[in-house]
Order: structure tokens, then C-alpha cells, then sequence
């Protein structure tokens, strides 16, 4: 989250401390980082897992991804000087990334028993 607070400044919308010749590379660095992201979490995923915690991994999945959608369309007009439209997006483009983060995470605790409640499993 810092990175990204950090590239929010730094960028365009609030200091412009970037160079523009940065800034004319940025796309290609942001869709680096969206296929390194979403590999990581690929490979930690194995189908017979997945289909074990299906359910939760579905409703955590869904509702960061919302959440997320909302929250930045929401802020971002007032804090970045965004439209509606630009921030919905930027909301949308976070929220297809959470999945990737936090299914991976939630199995590994689930794997590990982290959460329960004095060693009792459901």
C-alpha cells in the first residue's frame, strides 16, 4: 500500500515530481507489474484446493473487489482531481488485482489453521 500511496504523489495528479519521459513509459511498467502479480498468484493456486474452499474464496474475492471499486470511486475525484469515470476504472483495475492477493492468502491461513478457534475446523 505504501508503493502505491507513493506513486499516487509522486505522480501526476499531486506533485508531478515525475519526469515526462517516465511518464510515457508508465503503461508498459504497470502492465509488468499487473503480470508479475497475477502470475505469483497463479502459481500458488492448485485446483484441488481451490475447488475445496470455493465458496469463500468466491465471497472474499467478490467483496474486497467491491469494496475497493467503491472506496476508489468514491475518493479518488476529491484527492487525485479525477472524473467519475477515470476513478470507476482506476477502482476496477485495483479490484481485478485483490483476488489475485488475497485468495492465495486466505488459503494458506486456512491451510494452516489460522482463525479457528482452539483447533476446532469447519
Amino acid at each position: 500500500m505504501g508503493i502505491l500511496f507513493m506513486g499516487i504523489l509522486v505522480g501526476p495528479y499531486v506533485l508531478g515530481l515525475m519526469r515526462p519521459e517516465m511518464m510515457q513509459v508508465s503503461a508498459e511498467f504497470r502492465k509488468i507489474a499487473l503480470i508479475v502479480i497475477l502470475l505469483r498468484a497463479g502459481f500458488e493456486l492448485h485446483r484441488d484446493t481451490l475447488n475445496r474452499v470455493r465458496r469463500a474464496a468466491l465471497t472474499m474475492s467478490a467483496v474486497t473487489a467491491v469494496f475497493e471499486i467503491l472506496g476508489v470511486t468514491l475518493v479518488a475525484p476529491q484527492w487525485l482531481g479525477m472524473s467519475l469515470v477515470e476513478a470507476a476504472i482506476l477502482g476496477s483495475i485495483l479490484g481485478a488485482v485483490s483476488p489475485a492477493v488475497v485468495v492465495p492468502l486466505m488459503i494458506d491461513y486456512m491451510d494452516r489453521g489460522l482463525g479457528t478457534h482452539k483447533g476446532c475446523r469447519h
